[in-house]
Formats: C-alpha cells, sequence, structure tokens
C-alpha cells in the first residue's frame, strides 16, 4: 500500500511512533514496574539505616570535638586579651605605679596558663569531652 505525501501519511507516520513509542515504554518504563516489584528485604533496610546513623555520628563527634576546642581557643584569647589591654591601659594612666598593672597583667596571665593546662587536661582525660 503506497500513500501519497500529505495528511494521511504523516498521520500514519505519527501513529508509528507513538506505538513503537508505548513498546518500548511498557518493557522499559513505568508500566513495567507494578508488575516487577521486588520487595526490599527488611535486613537490608536496616543495615543501611545502621550505615547511615554511624556516618552521621562520626561526622557529629568530629563537630563536637572541633567546636569545643574553638570555644576553648575563644575563652583563651579573650583572657590574654584582656590581660594585655587592661595591662596597656594602667601602665598608661597609672604610671606613677608600675607594680599594679605588672601584678594584674601577671595574674591574669597566670590564670590564662592554667586555663590551658586545664584544657589540656580534660581534653586527655575524657573520650568524649561532650
Amino acid at each position: 500500500k503506497v500513500l501519497a505525501p500529505g495528511p494521511a501519511r504523516r498521520r500514519e507516520d505519527i501513529e508509528e511512533a507513538a506505538n513503537s513509542i508505548m513498546s518500548v515504554a511498557r518493557s522499559v518504563g513505568p508500566f513495567d514496574i507494578s508488575s516487577d516489584l521486588k520487595a526490599l528485604d527488611q535486613g537490608q533496610i536496616v543495615k543501611w539505616a545502621e550505615k547511615d546513623l554511624l556516618q552521621r555520628m562520626t561526622t557529629y563527634r568530629f563537630y563536637i570535638k572541633a567546636a569545643h576546642a574553638l570555644l576553648w581557643m575563644g575563652m583563651l584569647c579573650a583572657i590574654f586579651t584582656c590581660s594585655i589591654l587592661l595591662g596597656l591601659y594602667m601602665m598608661e594612666q597609672f604610671p606613677n605605679t608600675p607594680w599594679v598593672w605588672r601584678t594584674y597583667s601577671s595574674i591574669v596571665g597566670f590564670n590564662g596558663g592554667v586555663a590551658i593546662l586545664f584544657a589540656v587536661w580534660m581534653w586527655c582525660s575524657s573520650a568524649n569531652p561532650v
């Protein structure tokens, strides 16, 4: 059967293409999912959840340790900054009493050193510094 070019031939080409697409869709598309669905094993789902949970806990432990270290460093920087700045202020405002700023700076500096030792001791003595 030979058809002349025109609307009838185009309609036949379109129908042929649509039929080809539908046959492919039936074999690999969403139409064949319902007939070929396999149930997942409950044990496999539990293993996936366990692996995901362990990964999250590892990440959480890293971030909590980093947060603790940064918090301690921030507090120590604040202590030493106060020691230096207030010592300089006292040295400038009270030039006739040099022992005041020296005593203040040494006391605060000593306490900062003790805080460093305490932070290292806490970090080393506990497995999970929470």
